[in-house]
């Protein structure tokens, strides 16, 4: 077969060695105008900056105490919290306390408390073998005050103050009460959760950051649940017990609920990180993190060029306009809160500019996982309103049993009543929802606005179809 020569003429020469060219001219262009026109960070972005430090230490505050948890015997909690906030952050003096197998969750139906604490030959030991970290658990709990001191992060990467210490605390302390609870001492044990309950409501009041605040929530909403479980043993007769068992799930107050400041706290955090480029690259920690959680990844070749191709503070002015905006969202009723997210995130969206403009603009930041304009404050705020919702479901189903409502018939009829009235739905104002065949009583609340232990299926308590369930 001829063969056939494929001549490449002058022109096509110059052409591509242009394009060769051009690429990175233009990418060069692209950075140059990228880091030279940036615009002066806005008057609120600084303000965002202006949060209040903490207090200093105090024995008063059981914030200290809780760093120590799990010190050597014969250092106090305080002593031993007191060298935790002095020391390197992302060094822990000592290992964090870890409770055995054999100690009951309190999660599932299959292990909730009471049946677990009537069941388990070995609990009793557990609970004396670490009868020295609940009483320093309980002796944090005494303390008037709890308010966090944990210093801010000055990169994302910055260890957080730890609380599984805590979290075992509660564990523990439940567990107690509900050995107390099926060995006749039912008074003893409802204490436990007034005490409980007093606790974490006063640790929301104080939280500067968010994941004390969602810990404070987590620990009134677990408390909440094994009150509903103490109401399906106590037999109607006891008034005094139902009485003090009302008495501890009083409804919680807006000063409890408000996340507001505590978001602002995150808000000044993601500021500062904002204006600094070398936060747009992970770090390796963060891909140790990643592959940590059964996600691995690996650096995208792109990756080096991702400092040049951010404006931070173009980007973090941005941020805050629409972070600003959507914090508004704290000071609505929750009746009024679904309606009024989804007007604040079409305003805030209005804020970006056309998909086209950012890339120009600022390549690097608008979807980023760090320094993303992100919209998902609102559903914290969401989580306060949701937690309002499990209450009223808690002290509803508490109510009907004090009263004797077993039967579907009078169920109905007192939800129908001033009861319905009085327990209804913060989000809609509507009574609750009663299931005969569920044997459970319930309310419509987005699934994104309930805690991990309420959204996962507990048998006694459980979210499905848009509606979370209690068991009566």
């Amino acid at each position: 077969m001829p063969t056939r020569s494929i001549r490449i003429g002058t022109k096509e020469v110059r052409w591509g060695l242009g394009i060769v060219v051009a690429i990175p001219a233009l990418l060069v262009v692209l950075v140059l105008a990228i880091n030279a026109t940036d615009v002066p960070l806005s008057d609120a972005a600084q303000a965002a900056l202006r949060v209040p430090p903490p207090p200093p230490p105090s024995e008063r505050n059981g914030y200290v105490d809780s760093l120590g948890l799990a010190a050597p015997d014969g250092m106090s909690a305080y002593e031993a919290g007191l060298k935790a906030l002095a020391a390197d952050p992302k060094a822990e003096p000592w290992k964090r306390r870890t409770i055995g197998e054999q100690m009951p969750s309190c999660w599932r139906e299959e292990s909730a408390c009471l049946r677990l604490a009537s069941a388990s030959a070995v609990l009793r030991s557990v609970l004396e073998s670490e009868r020295v970290f609940l009483d320093r658990y309980r002796a944090m709990q005494a303390k008037p005050e709890f308010v966090d001191l944990w210093p801010a992060a000055d990169s994302p990467n910055d260890a957080i103050s730890g609380y599984q210490d805590f979290l075992n605390g509660l564990r523990l302390s439940l567990a107690d009460a509900a050995v107390l609870f099926n060995a006749g001492d039912r008074g003893r044990a409802i204490a436990i959760v007034q005490r409980e309950q007093a606790f974490f409501r006063r640790m929301a009041v104080g939280s500067r950051s968010l994941i004390q605040q969602m810990i404070a929530f987590a620990g009134i909403s677990r408390t909440e649940l094994f009150a509903a479980e103490l109401a399906r043993r106590l037999s109607i007769g006891d008034k005094a017990l139902w009485q003090k068992l009302e008495g501890a799930l009083q409804p919680l107050s807006a000063v409890e609920l408000d996340v507001t400041g505590a978001l602002r706290f995150e808000h000044a955090q993601g500021v500062k990180f904002r204006q600094t480029r070398r936060f747009v690259r992970f770090s390796d920690a963060t891909y140790e993190a990643f592959a940590m959680m059964g996600t691995p990844r690996t650096r995208h070749w792109s990756d080096a060029l991702w400092p040049y191709l951010y404006r931070p503070r173009y980007n973090t002015n941005h941020y805050v306009a629409r972070t600003d905006l959507l914090l508004k969202a704290g000071a609505v009723p929750a009746a009024d809160f679904l309606r009024t997210v989804d007007a604040l995130t079409a305003q805030a969206d209005a804020l970006l500019p056309a998909e086209w403009v950012r890339w120009f603009v600022n390549p690097v930041g608008w979807d980023h996982e760090y320094l993303g304009s992100r919209v998902g404050e609102t559903d914290y705020i969401g989580r306060s309103h949701g937690l309002a919702a499990m209450q009223a479901l808690v002290r509803l189903q508490v109510r009907l049993r004090a009263e004797g409502a077993r039967d579907p018939d009078l169920v109905r009829r007192a939800i129908a009543g001033p009861l319905g009235k009085e327990f209804h739905n913060p989000f809609d104002g509507r009574p609750a929802l009663f299931d005969e065949t569920l044997e459970a009583i319930g309310f419509e609340v987005p699934a994104r606005f309930l805690l991990a232990g309420v959204r996962l299926s507990t048998g006694a308590t459980w979210a499905a179809g848009g509606k979370v369930w209690l068991k009566l």
